[in-house]
């Protein structure tokens, strides 16, 4: 595959030599690789580990992710790893609570809410593992003190205990 693109890119040099000016706006070149013939060459590492431009003679390369020489994507932060919070809404005595309206809230303010089954448990998944959350709950003839947790690892065996 790697030989039939430099082989295209090469043919495409060929034709349009002496034409005017081109540009090949995106283009992916295979880690480690490398091809010269005629009035071109190209080249990459593995890794894409340079950013920025390179100028030589009448050509110029832009190295770095997205195009353009742009290297916010090979200096961006990691995206948060998702975590589990779950648990259960208890009576005092310890026994569940059905249909009790659990929220989570972000230190932005985004929510969202679950309903807990008829044994009192309730889970969010998919949850970004940075940062605090608020945890309340809200039942009919029930009342609970809200929650902070921390959302740094798996958060399970929550206990939401009725006031």
């Amino acid at each position: 595959m790697r030989k039939i693109f430099i082989i295209a890119v090469f043919l495409l040099g060929c034709a349009i030599a002496g034409r005017g000016q081109f540009v090949i706006t995106k283009q992916a070149v295979a880690p480690g690789g490398q091809s010269s013939g005629g009035p071109f060459a190209v080249s990459s590492t593995v890794g894409e580990s340079s950013c920025g431009s390179s100028n030589g003679g009448a050509f110029s390369t832009n190295n770095g992710y997205n195009g353009g020489g742009s290297c916010a994507a090979a200096h961006a932060a990691p995206t948060a790893a998702q975590i589990t919070i779950s648990g259960r809404a208890v009576t005092r005595d310890g026994s569940g609570i059905k249909n009790v309206v659990v929220t989570l809230t972000d230190g932005v303010g985004t929510n969202r809410s679950v309903r807990t089954n008829a044994f009192g448990y309730f889970e969010f998944t998919a949850v970004p593992s940075a940062g605090s959350y608020v945890v309340e709950a809200t039942g009919r003839k029930y009342s609970f003190a809200p929650m902070v947790v921390q959302g740094r690892d798996d958060l399970t065996g929550l206990v939401l205990t009725a006031q």
